[in-house]
């Protein structure tokens, strides 16, 4: 079992070892511009590992229980997290920035990336829930983004639908497939990697932070003279999405708060940065990876969000009954 003192120390090496590889792959882009050729084709594999080791974690019986016994409310977890973000955040950046767009429709359609499953566990959440919601968001996207942006901006992208859900498949089946394996054939490993997951985690959303800054820096020393526009437009977006989340789920427990504001924050920037590489503009390019940057520091607030959940259950009058 993993120690609550681990996982604390772990919750403190997010921020910290993600701002280091970012500096470091700022630096380094440009030193070794082949780097992130040799780098990137391992990310998918990164991933895995991060899944496989947050799967340790996962209790079966409860993530059948949640499924089998709470579909409706997942997909409406689902709907909000695909649909209703998207088009809120595009009616509050209207007035804002016209050209930004894109990028805030992008940022708050895409689904969560798989890291989502990692913070519930550094915040010491039951992380079957956002593992089911990322999972069906996941599902969704390829219908509901290219939709909403063509609809709302006029931008048209193109997602490979069985592809995406393949991948999907792939990074979810095989992890914990190969979790139930190391169960029943080596129970000291399974126990090592468990005890030592949360050091693990950080380390594996650090050498995710470096790919990203890998891609991300050189469109972002092209757009320098843009930057402090681009971060603060980024910065908007976090706190939009926080105080849509909060507003929305207000009478919700503490619990479910966390796993929405987790769901909605946590976005499969790979992806996003991918779709406006290939369809975008650049300035929406630099929005999502600054935006991408940003969310491996939201940890910070979400372990700081229990005692303002307090304060604010008094403000909304807080309901006791969880809607997941």
């Amino acid at each position: 079992m993993t120690k609550p003192s681990s996982t604390k120390s772990a919750f403190w090496l997010v921020p910290l070892l993600t701002s280091l590889a970012m500096l470091l792959a700022f630096f380094l882009g440009p030193v070794f511009p082949h780097l992130e050729s040799v780098l990137k084709p391992y990310a998918k594999y990164n991933l895995c590992v991060l899944l496989l080791i947050n799967v340790l974690h996962i209790n079966y019986r409860s993530l059948t229980k949640v499924l089998l016994h709470h579909p409706a409310l997942l997909g409406y977890a689902i709907l909000v997290k695909n649909i209703l973000l998207p088009v809120v955040a595009f009616a509050a950046c209207y007035l804002i920035w016209p050209a930004a767009l894109p990028a805030a429709v992008l940022i708050s359609g895409i689904s969560s990336g798989f890291s989502a499953v990692s913070f519930a566990f550094l915040l010491r959440l039951a992380p079957e829930r956002n593992l089911l919601i990322t999972m069906g968001a996941s599902f969704l996207v390829p219908f509901s983004l290219p939709f909403l942006l063509y609809a709302l901006t006029g931008s048209g992208v193109e997602i490979d639908l069985l592809g995406m859900m393949l991948q999907t498949c792939w990074m979810v089946f095989v992890p914990m497939l190969l979790e139930r394996i190391l169960y029943f054939t080596s129970r000291f490993f399974h126990g090592w990697l468990k005890a030592h997951s949360p050091v693990i985690v950080a380390i594996n959303l650090s050498v995710t932070a470096f790919i990203l800054m890998l891609t991300g820096q050189g469109i972002l020393r092209r757009m320098a003279g843009d930057f402090g526009y681009i971060l603060l437009f980024a910065i908007f977006m976090v706190v939009l999405i926080y105080v849509f989340t909060l507003l929305f789920f207000c009478r919700a427990t503490r619990d479910t708060q966390m796993v929405m504001l987790i769901a909605n924050l946590v976005s499969n920037t790979g992806m996003g940065a991918v779709l406006a590489l290939d369809y975008m503009s650049d300035l929406t390019l630099a929005i999502a990876i600054v935006h991408g940057i940003l969310w491996n520091m939201n940890i910070i607030f979400l372990r700081i969000w229990p005692p303002l959940h307090r304060r604010l259950g008094l403000w909304f009058g807080t309901s006791a009954k969880d809607l997941l």
